[in-house]
């Protein structure tokens, strides 16, 4: 196996930065050309056995790590997942394009688009920290750098903006709301609401609302 990660800025294909070649015999993996008979050449057989051999999931886990190092060098260009056949833009559009065009690491950019993408799930600093692969304590230090606020506020924050919305338009109750916006409970809810409004979810629907 071998796999590279193009770097293509403005639709120009800039150059490909490679990862050697490895071992793997998962069938999710397919073979790019027809098998030779090297197996009979004993040279070559010495050097294959010496290849080191991963696992699928270690495969893909270190051509994300190589898609976030190739983000750190070339910001504003785009790179396409290893065995992918999409080619995502770092740092992409979003419906809050200007907060992230203020964002200046890589790293903290994709952290703040999983958390606006997920925002009905139970984000937690271990999860975040899996998806951009950074420790857990490294991500709560560069995310604190980057936005002046821990992670938890920033996740708070986010869900209060997209309750405000969701209020103003829908006649969808608290109740709903808070679940779908990941929150096991109303009334915990309603006091971060408040702590980020200054009015409770009612109050602010009454004031409001289309």
């Amino acid at each position: 196996v071998a796999f590279s990660m193009p770097v293509v800025c403005e639709n120009q294909l800039h150059g490909l930065i490679v990862y050697l070649q490895i071992i793997s015999d998962d069938i999710r993996i397919p073979n790019l050309q027809a098998q030779t008979p090297w197996q009979t050449d004993s040279q070559a057989f010495k050097y294959f056995r010496a290849v080191p051999q991963y696992r699928y999931e270690e495969i893909m886990s270190a051509s994300r790590v190589l898609n976030t190092l190739t983000a750190c060098y070339f910001p504003y260009a785009q790179t396409s997942e290893a065995l992918s056949y999409e080619t995502p833009t770092i740092g992409g559009k979003t419906s809050d394009d200007g907060e992230l065009s203020h964002i200046t690491r890589p790293e903290i950019r994709k952290t703040v688009t999983y958390i606006k993408e997920h925002l009905s799930c139970n984000l937690s600093l271990r999860t975040i920290a899996d998806e951009v692969f950074l420790s857990e304590s490294y991500l709560s230090k560069l995310f604190k750098q980057e936005m002046n606020m821990n992670l938890m506020q920033y996740i708070n924050q986010c869900r209060v903006r997209e309750g405000e919305k969701i209020l103003a338009s829908s006649h969808e109750s608290v109740d709903a709301i808070s679940r779908r916006l990941g929150y096991h409970r109303t009334s915990y809810f309603c006091k971060i609401f408040k702590q980020y409004t200054g009015e409770t979810p009612h109050a602010y629907r009454k004031k409001y609302a289309l």
